[in-house]
């Protein structure tokens, strides 16, 4: 059973106020429909100091989860303080007593909010958690979507590109919906999930592109999958098994990519040995000899790798490496490196993890003709095409 039942309950009747808005259902539902209207909660921020709201209109809207909406000015300033050793909200000098409320930019549900220099379409809900206001974006998914797409693929690339990645971020939101990482929110904004920009974001072949695939997801026996997705494969992707070590019926299987095969991406980077101690969380000194034994995945990438140093013996999956020395440095787990007197040079090919589908070598495919429906057939073998 859907454990955010009560959550949804509580959306639908205090942000929307009617049901008629956005044609949501006028009751909970125990599961989750991939239709445009199902609301998603993306996490945008979680600042433990005062912070500022903006309207583009004429005035910000509160709720604090009922059915009414109070109208105050076109900026509002939230702060957490503590009374009688509780956290809670002050607006404008008013306390606020409620642990969450929700800002929408307007009068209508419609109307966009700014925070942070950054337009969003549907309601902003500030929460307390400990000391530090938690922000989310809560709005429908197809409106979700048009806001991450073009953050996550270049809207200028073909049109079938565009809408193999807007199924797959899709099918990716639906899974989160129904596994949220947290009580308040079902995903992040940033790599960690599918990196969202909000309205500012939006394109309109971007828009086109979910338009044309409405409701469209990629499932098992009707249950979205978490449809990873990636840059760059390096040529062949990967499992699930041999990036996080869990199994994932979508991503069982490695496929061949004809576009990076034959156009392969290659990364350098560089790192100073002191740093390098540092991020690895290795206590010897940086100037002790050390090695660096991998196990190799079937696809040629660098599964895990044990560093010994002295006294010292730690052994981490490739992914955990990445994360330590910055996933923008260390490009992908298809890489070697060459140990210097002050420095550590890696060599790679490829960008990102390699599960599921590779963006290049979706537009590589839509250069050729292909549909989108192909290009997911390919990149997702044993997972089925699901309409509204």
């Amino acid at each position: 059973m859907l454990k955010r039942t009560g959550f949804l309950l509580t959306f639908w009747l205090g942000w929307f106020g009617s049901s008629a808005v956005f044609g949501l259902p006028s009751r909970p539902v125990e599961k989750i429909s991939p239709n445009l209207n199902t609301p998603v909660r993306v996490l945008l921020d979680r600042p433990t100091s005062a912070l500022t709201v903006h309207s583009p209109h004429l005035a910000l809207y509160l709720s604090t989860g009922n059915s009414i909406w109070k109208r105050f000015g076109k900026e509002l300033r939230i702060e957490v303080i503590q009374r009688a050793g509780q956290a809670e909200f002050k607006i404008h000098n008013r306390r606020i007593p409620e642990k969450f409320f929700y800002l929408r930019g307007g009068a209508l549900a419609s109307d966009q909010v700014l925070y942070r220099g950054r337009k969003y379409r549907g309601a902003l809900r500030f929460s307390i958690r400990g000391n530090s206001t938690w922000v989310t974006n809560v709005l429908p998914l197809e409106d979700y979507l048009q806001g991450m797409l073009a953050s996550e693929m270049s809207p200028n690339w073909e049109k079938e590109a565009l809408r193999a990645q807007a199924v797959a971020a899709r099918s990716y939101a639906l899974y989160m919906m129904r596994h949220p990482k947290d009580p308040l929110f079902d995903m992040e904004d940033g790599i960690q999930d599918q990196v969202y920009g909000g309205v500012l974001a939006e394109d309109p072949r971007v828009n086109q592109a979910v338009q044309d695939t409405t409701g469209t997801y990629l499932g098992i026996q009707n249950d979205p999958v978490k449809a990873y997705f990636h840059s760059r494969c390096g040529g062949i992707t990967e499992t699930a098994q041999s990036v996080w070590k869990y199994q994932a019926t979508a991503h069982r299987y490695r496929v061949h990519c004809p576009y990076c095969q034959k156009n392969k991406f290659q990364w350098q980077a560089s790192v100073g040995l002191p740093e390098f101690f540092k991020a690895l969380r290795l206590s010897v000194s940086p100037s002790i000899p050390f090695r660096l034994l991998p196990q190799v995945s079937p696809s040629g990438r660098i599964a895990s790798l044990t560093i010994e140093a002295g006294t010292e013996n730690k052994t981490i999956s490739s992914d955990q490496f990445r994360s330590l020395l910055g996933y923008t440095r260390i490009k992908s787990a298809f890489f070697d490196w060459r140990v210097g007197k002050e420095s550590i040079h890696f060599e790679g090919t490829g960008s990102g993890h390699g599960v599921g589908m590779c963006q290049w070598g979706a537009r590589g495919f839509a250069r050729e003709g292909k549909t989108y429906r192909e290009i997911l057939a390919y990149y997702y073998p044993g997972v089925l095409l699901y309409n509204p």
